[in-house]
């Protein structure tokens, strides 16, 4: 990350990207293997989602989202939106 596409000559860079378009992808992506993979690797994730789609249900946040993000939460990580960490990166 990030990379480039020859045949794209509108877009310098392009970026790597995971797709939580509901919630159940959203935690799909977000197993706790996955956040532990991503800590021991000293690694970067930015997860692309629609909090409407299915994180609020009869007024209340899905369980197992803020399970993982509390778990996510505790870890010795850098949380910023997607603009701030690509800015970074340049």
């Amino acid at each position: 990350m990030p990379y480039i596409i020859k045949n794209k000559k509108f877009s310098n860079y392009w970026f790597s990207s995971s797709n939580g378009a509901n919630v159940s992808e959203f935690i799909n992506l977000l197993s706790y293997k996955n956040i532990d993979k991503l800590e021991e690797e000293g690694g970067l994730c930015i997860i692309y989602t629609h909090f409407a789609q299915g994180f609020i249900k009869n007024g209340e946040i899905n369980q197992e989202f803020k399970d993982r993000i509390k778990y996510l939460s505790k870890k010795d990580g850098w949380f910023a939106p997607a603009s701030e960490i690509l800015d970074y990166l340049f």
